[in-house]
């Protein structure tokens, strides 16, 4: 699979990444764990909530009636390649539901965790540089073969250079395009719904 292989790819020997990922089915968050506790991989498990119109033809007079919807979140440190492949295999979620956050860690930090947790489960988004900077890329999935790419530690020219690899393997053709965010201060903001403007440094 494409978007795992990228994620190891960009990652210096015996790296890391901490994958944040949103499930829109309960069954496939049970799976994940149940394959992560397997493999001996510690993992979080929390939930993100979001309210949305009601689907019911029946309109309050107020105007429409709002409930929240909860899904599980996931959040796990994977070293194993072999694991974070199975993640993207037992989930589907990420190819139509809410893309997937990868982080290419240079050390594990609960300021990381926290972070990356609040930037995956956030309607707009905004990406500290110092998260960019410390770490060694944080990656974002964009449908089924795609990913957005954010790092301040690979050059445009080593991320198309190992994104060609990995997708001869797969006798897929690599189509790129560079795509800047909106800076603020030490921030770069995108948004996960709708119109998406990572920034790739």
């Amino acid at each position: 699979m494409i978007v795992p292989e990228l994620a190891v790819a960009l990652l210096p020997p015996g790296g890391k990444v901490l994958l944040a990922a949103v499930a829109d089915a309960e069954s496939e968050h049970l799976e994940a764990v149940k394959s992560l506790r397997m493999a001996g991989v510690p993992f979080s498990e929390s939930v993100m909530s979001y309210e949305r119109d009601q689907k019911s033809p029946v309109l309050s007079l107020f105007g429409r009636r709002k409930e929240t919807i909860t899904k599980p979140f996931l959040m796990a440190a994977i070293e194993d390649p072999t694991v974070l492949h199975r993640m993207f295999e037992v989930y589907k979620s990420w190819l139509y539901f809410r893309d997937f956050f990868i982080l290419g860690l240079m050390a594990e930090s609960p300021r990381w965790k926290e972070m990356l947790g609040r930037i995956a489960t956030a309607s707009r988004t905004e990406v500290p540089l110092e998260m960019l900077d410390e770490n060694i890329f944080l990656m974002t999935t964009a449908q089924e073969h795609g990913a957005y790419v954010m790092t301040t530690k690979h050059s445009r020219a080593d991320i198309e250079e190992i994104a060609q690899r990995v997708c001869s393997k797969y006798n897929v053709q690599l189509s790129t395009r560079e795509r800047i965010g909106k800076t603020t201060g030490r921030r770069v903001t995108a948004s996960t719904s709708g119109s998406r403007r990572p920034v790739l440094l």
